[in-house]
C-alpha cells in the first residue's frame, strides 16, 4: 500500500485485509496502516463514498483492537494539529472505540492517567473557539471544528471516559485523572450564575496534589467549572448534557 497509496483497488484490498486481521501482535504495522488509511481518507472522503466507508471500518477495527493504539493516535495527531482542509472522522472513530472496550487490565492501569488526559485534551480541542476561555488558533490555517462535529467528539469523549470509570481496574484512578486534567487543561472563568451551581465550598479532590501536577493543587471546583462551560456550548444536546451530569456527579462525589 505504501507504493500504491492512490490506487483505490489496492486500498480496498488493504482495508479488507485489516478487517479480517487487525495485526494485533504488530503495533508498528498497525500505526503504519492508520497513517495510510487516514491519508487515503483525506484524499477520497468527498470523491468515493464506498471507499470512505471501507476506510472508516478498517480504522474502527484497528482502534478497537488496541487502546494503546487509540492513545498513540490522539497524542500524535491531536485535533489542534489539523488544518482547515483536514477531517475529523478518524478522531471520532478513535474516541468511540474506547467505549467498546470490554475491560482494562490491571497491568495496564498505569497507562490510564495519560489515556484520560488524551481524551480530555481531544474534547477541549474540539470545542476550542466555542468557549469563552478558548485561545485563538496558534497558527494560521488551523481548523476550528464546527459545532456539529465538536458535539460529536465531545459526546464521544465523555461516553468513553464514563466507560473507563466503569472498567477502572484501580478506582478511583480514572476519576482523579479526569479531575486533574480538567482542572489544569485551561484556566476557566466561573460559569454564569444562571446555569452554574455553587461550588465555593467544594473541597479539593482526594489525592490531587501539587506533586501530581507539578503545579498548584487542583480542586474539584476548577474541574466542575470546565464541565459546565462545555455544557453551555451544547445546551440542546441531550446525550452530552446527560454525560456531563454523570461526570459532574462523579467529580462532586455524590
Amino acid at each position: 500500500m505504501k507504493h500504491y497509496a492512490e490506487v483505490k483497488q489496492i486500498i480496498l484490498v488493504g482495508c479488507e485485509s485489516i478487517v479480517a486481521d487487525p495485526l494485533s501482535d504488530h503495533p508498528e504495522m498497525q500505526q503504519e496502516a492508520i497513517e495510510l488509511f487516514v491519508g487515503a481518507l483525506e484524499k477520497f472522503a468527498t470523491k468515493d463514498e464506498r471507499l470512505s466507508r471501507k476506510l472508516l471500518k478498517a480504522l474502527t477495527v484497528l482502534f478497537e483492537s488496541s487502546y494503546q493504539l487509540v492513545a498513540w493516535f490522539l497524542q500524535e495527531h491531536p485535533l489542534s494539529s489539523l488544518s482547515e482542509l483536514n477531517g475529523v472522522d478518524a478522531h471520532i472513530e478513535a474516541v468511540r472505540a474506547v467505549s467498546r472496550a470490554g475491560y482494562w487490565s490491571s497491568e495496564d492501569a498505569p497507562l490510564l492517567p495519560e489515556f484520560v488526559a488524551a481524551l480530555v485534551q481531544t474534547m477541549l480541542d474540539a470545542v476550542e473557539g466555542h468557549l469563552d476561555f478558548s485561545k485563538p488558533p496558534s497558527c494560521a490555517g488551523r481548523r476550528v471544528v464546527d459545532l456539529t462535529e465538536a458535539e460529536e467528539i465531545a459526546s464521544s469523549c465523555m461516553a468513553s471516559i464514563l466507560h473507563l470509570m466503569l472498567i477502572d481496574p484501580r478506582p478511583p484512578m480514572v476519576q482523579q485523572s479526569l479531575a486533574r486534567t480538567l482542572g489544569q487543561g485551561r484556566k476557566v472563568e466561573p460559569a454564569d450564575s444562571a446555569t452554574a451551581e455553587n461550588t465555593d465550598d467544594l473541597p479539593p479532590l482526594e489525592d490531587v496534589t501539587a506533586d501530581d501536577l507539578n503545579a498548584s493543587p487542583v480542586s474539584s471546583e476548577e474541574a466542575v467549572n470546565t464541565m459546565m462551560k462545555i455544557m453551555q456550548v451544547f445546551p440542546s444536546s441531550d446525550r452530552l448534557q446527560m454525560n456531563c451530569q454523570h461526570i459532574l456527579t462523579s467529580l462532586l462525589g455524590e
